[in-house]
């Protein structure tokens, strides 16, 4: 599964991986770094396992074999977290005419930050190298909060979510979710360092610097374009109260998809606020404008962000919203809604019962060269059950249901029933 690594896109992939390396070894030689793995077996039966719109639907049975290792090392002054994972996705029992082919799943994360008497500095960064089907997906914050946050305040510098500008909040599905019947191989490597100063004890300043790059294989059968994004950001935050936070940003990006004549620049300016409602319920909210350039054409409008986040005695409830622009894997920047929804709740310490929702309406920015397969909604949605046989094996069961509507070819849906084991040593119950 490993051996194909080496197939990253080189200088991408090295430049990454040596910046994470270097992360690692500057928290210094003494540090004590907790492991933690976990393997997983998860198959599950899927009535329309392309998500195809023509109505020839074709079934499979998918089965994902996977193993994940973490190193975390949190003191009074640092937190740095690593990941290295990888999967197996195996298709059997598949009634379609293009054979589905097994494919590999790789990726390394990190999550770091350093605090002195008034600065703080850090770097997040991924590298995943996935396929466009049935593997898309984001890896989790580790560090189980908003990176490059400021005096205990979220600011809206830092996210997995693959955004032209990342937004604050937990990742989303990604907007290349079922835009494709294919097998298509991407690398998806994205690397964001900050530097924060606290100018005052309600006041703190936040300068960013995010790198997202995109790569994929069968461009010339599906459209998909690589792109790279560049983008600088400043970030101001004042804690008006106790439980309130305002803050305002600017920021500026260049999207250079490969197949392109011109780079387009993108633009944002917002304002926020972030409410602290009570120790188990929180709000934020972003508002502002955006704007980007292709050559002679324009693009201007709206920018929105909310996130909640609360906790109960059992569980948890996450739910993020974003309109924003957003690079395509077809070349475009483009007007994007994006809805995540999150819910956990625990029965007791070993059954819990978990809701997940994603959902993404993309439409090409007007007046910008477009494509039509950027015009596409797409929903997936669906609860799970899960049972700790023993603190470290878990079991559980999941139905999930997906749709897809792209404007030039119709809609789709499908509905996938499975089963799931998970081995966590000296794991915890749910």
């Amino acid at each position: 599964m490993m051996r194909n690594w080496s197939t990253l896109r080189g200088k991408d992939g090295a430049v990454v991986g040596a910046a994470l390396l270097c992360t690692c070894i500057s928290s210094g030689v003494q540090a004590v770094w907790i492991p933690e793995g976990n393997v997983q077996v998860e198959s599950h039966y899927d009535d329309n396992v392309r998500l195809t719109t023509d109505g020839g639907e074709e079934s499979a049975i998918v089965t994902t074999t996977g193993g994940e290792m973490r190193l975390g090392n949190v003191t009074e002054r640092s937190e740095v977290t690593a990941i290295l994972g990888g999967s197996l996705v195996s298709y059997t029992a598949y009634d379609g005419f293009e054979d589905l082919h097994n494919e590999d799943v790789e990726y390394a994360d990190i999550r770091s930050s350093w605090r002195g008497t008034r600065a703080r500095w850090g770097m997040d960064g991924s590298v995943r190298r996935d396929v466009l089907l049935e593997t898309v997906g984001d890896i989790g914050n580790p560090l189980g909060t908003a990176s490059g946050t400021a005096g205990g305040q979220s600011t809206t510098r830092g996210s997995e979510s693959g955004r032209v500008v990342p937004g604050n909040g937990d990742p989303s599905v990604g907007i290349d979710s079922g835009s494709t019947e294919e097998q298509v191989r991407r690398v998806r490597t994205w690397v964001s360092p900050f530097l924060g100063y606290q100018l005052s004890e309600k006041t703190g300043v936040q300068l960013g610097y995010t790198y997202l790059g995109l790569d994929y294989d069968k461009q010339t059968t599906t459209g998909l374009e690589d792109s790279k994004s560049n983008g600088v950001s400043l970030d101001v935050w004042n804690q008006v109260s106790e439980r309130d936070t305002a803050r305002f940003g600017v920021r500026a990006v260049r999207f250079d998809p490969s197949e392109a004549p011109e780079s387009t620049d993108a633009y944002e300016m917002t304002v926020g606020w972030d409410r602290r409602l009570s120790e188990r319920l929180r709000i934020s909210l972003d508002v502002g404008g955006q704007r980007s350039e292709r050559d002679s054409d324009s693009y201007s409008g709206y920018l929105a962000r909310f996130n909640l986040f609360r906790r109960t005695d059992t569980g948890a409830m996450r739910v993020r919203f974003e309109h924003s622009l957003e690079p395509s894997g077809y070349g475009d920047l483009v007007k994007t809604d994006t809805l995540d929804l999150n819910y956990e709740f625990g029965v007791s310490d070993r059954l819990g019962f978990g809701l997940n929702g994603n959902a993404y309406r993309v439409r090409n920015s007007s007046n910008q060269i477009s494509d039509q397969n950027n015009d596409r909604d797409y929903v997936e949605i669906g609860p799970d059950v899960r049972y700790a046989l023993t603190t470290s094996v878990h079991v559980g069961a999941f139905y999930k249901y997906r749709w897809v509507d792209r404007q030039d070819e119709g809609s789709g849906s499908s509905n996938a029933v499975g089963i799931q084991v998970s081995y966590q040593p000296g794991g915890r119950p749910i």
